[in-house]
């Protein structure tokens, strides 16, 4: 993509431009089973709570839990970035209380609308089933649909890593 940034990259700077005002903290933040919420002076935003079902003894999965707080707004946008889940979870909850209006070049429109267009006679690997599953495999070149809940539990098998490997 010459020319273009990376859709994370995209949002990160767009929330940073609300930060060099000063004077944003961190009001309230939630983590839940199922989303995350995180109130901001500027506003607040929602996300997905994204876990790794692996939790190790003495790993932590969010630094300075206990103490978000207390973190300046920055630490939390910085998150989004991270390669534990429930950290990515804080930071993307984070992005959206900062960005009460879309980020420039980015449109309002439905994810299902978007994965059929792109899908349209290539290989596409999906893993969970959505209500618009049905609709992108009448589309897809190629649909492999892997639902963990279907397999019985565990984690990633060798079909999904074969079948990533060659989407």
């Amino acid at each position: 993509m010459t020319g273009s940034i990376a859709p994370v990259e995209a949002v990160l700077e767009a929330a940073r431009s609300v930060l060099r005002g000063g004077g944003v903290r961190v009001v309230d933040l939630c983590v839940g089973a199922f989303w995350t919420v995180v109130r901001t002076s500027a506003g607040t935003g929602l996300a997905s709570t994204l876990r790794g079902e692996a939790h190790l003894v003495g790993e932590t999965p969010v630094a300075g839990a206990g103490r978000l707080l207390e973190r300046p707004v920055e630490d939390l946008l910085a998150f989004l970035g991270s390669d534990s889940l429930l950290e990515a979870s804080v930071g993307l909850a984070t992005a959206n209380a900062l960005l009460g209006e879309p980020a420039a070049g980015t449109t309002l429109e439905n994810a299902a609308e978007i994965l059929v267009r792109a899908g349209r006679g290539r290989r596409v690997v999906m893993v969970g089933r959505f209500p618009f599953t049905s609709r992108l495999g009448k589309v897809a070149g190629r649909l492999a649909v892997h639902d963990r809940g279907a397999r019985g539990g565990g984690g990633p098998g060798r079909d999904l890593l074969d079948d990533l490997g060659s989407a």
